[in-house]
């Protein structure tokens, strides 16, 4: 998304077709799109600061530590793909979540786009219990 020049696409579809060629996932390329709007002078930008974002992928991506322990049920969901809660975290996680549970959806990063339907059961399911 930063390495697009967004002043050099006049519809939403040549933005969409840019991403392509770094994101092949047509669903994850759709929730991006959600992010582009026009400015009042009719130009593209992007709704979040990627600058910040970038700036502070490290910290963003930071373990959490310490603070207080949230003892009802708790539902985190993982991508089968992503390592963003890996096997590691579950530790860290029950910590702080003792009562959490850890489900695993067949899906890249952004799990409630990629697979909708499974993410709906998932969430359903842990609400219904």
């Amino acid at each position: 998304m930063g390495a697009l020049d967004l002043t050099n696409y006049g519809t939403r579809r040549e933005v969409e077709d840019a991403l392509g060629g770094s994101i092949p996932s047509v669903p994850v390329r759709m929730f991006l799109m959600k992010n582009l709007k026009r400015t009042e002078d009719g130009r593209f930008t992007w709704k979040m600061n990627l600058t910040a974002i970038k700036a502070s992928y490290d910290e963003i991506n930071r373990a959490v530590a310490g603070g207080r322990v949230f003892s009802r049920p708790a539902l985190f969901i993982r991508a089968q793909s992503a390592q963003y809660i890996s096997d590691e975290d579950a530790d860290g996680i029950r910590a702080l979540f003792p009562r959490a549970r850890i489900a695993t959806i067949d899906a890249g990063h952004w799990v409630h786009a990629e697979a909708p339907e499974p993410f709906f059961r998932t969430v359903r399911q842990f609400l219904d219990e």
